[in-house]
């Protein structure tokens, strides 16, 4: 049986994403029927593969909505993992829902506080948000904790600062700046430059 605290938050993301209703949520009998979550066909694992694996496979294939019902089964079937939150976090990164990833990103980080991926992503999450320095915190985080060897943590870092000393030098603070998520596959983003002054992010 899981902990209250993982089962706490199973029951937020289900009602958040509106799996469950607010007035169905009872904290010490939170089940939910993976069946119910998976009824669609393409949802269903392929033999000896899991929801996890399942769910990274349809976010490759760029189906944002299933993947993230398959990540909510794993996460119901097989336990909650930083990988499986991650790969909701990007679900909902992929259909636009920056809020919403950026609190799987959070999650992430509490369950793998030692993972150069989770603070990364979650450093886009912010960057998007226009949330620069505490962006710029996490992708130092990640920087530190890959020992500077993640090319993609430096990238995002010097992006940030840069985007950053902009920010503070500018004569419009308010200066709308655009930014984009490139995905690169397997958890990982960057942030891209499209044309002054717009940016775009990538993050592990």
């Amino acid at each position: 049986m899981m902990q209250w605290g993982h089962r706490a938050f199973l029951s937020v993301v289900l009602v958040g994403y509106g799996l469950i209703g607010v007035g169905c949520v009872q904290p010490d009998s939170v089940t939910v029927d993976a069946t119910t979550l998976a009824t669609p066909e393409n949802v269903k694992p392929k033999p000896a593969e899991t929801y996890l694996s399942l769910g990274h496979r349809l976010l490759a294939a760029r189906e944002p909505d299933l993947a993230m019902k398959a990540f909510l089964t794993s996460m119901n079937v097989e336990g909650i993992s930083a990988s499986a939150v991650t790969g909701a976090g990007i679900a909902f990164e992929q259909q636009g829902l920056l809020s919403g990833a950026r609190r799987y990103f959070e999650q992430a980080v509490q369950l793998a506080p030692n993972s150069v991926i989770a603070h990364n992503n979650l450093g886009v999450a912010l960057y998007r948000l226009r949330e620069y320095y505490p962006a710029r915190d996490e992708f130092r985080s990640a920087f530190a904790l890959s020992s500077g060897t993640s090319e993609t943590a430096v990238r995002n870092l010097n992006r940030t600062e840069a985007m950053i000393a902009v920010l503070e030098t500018s004569q419009d603070a308010e200066q709308p700046i655009s930014h984009e998520v490139v995905n690169l596959g397997g958890g990982e983003f960057r942030l891209v430059e499209i044309a002054p002054p717009e940016a775009d992010v990538m993050a592990e």
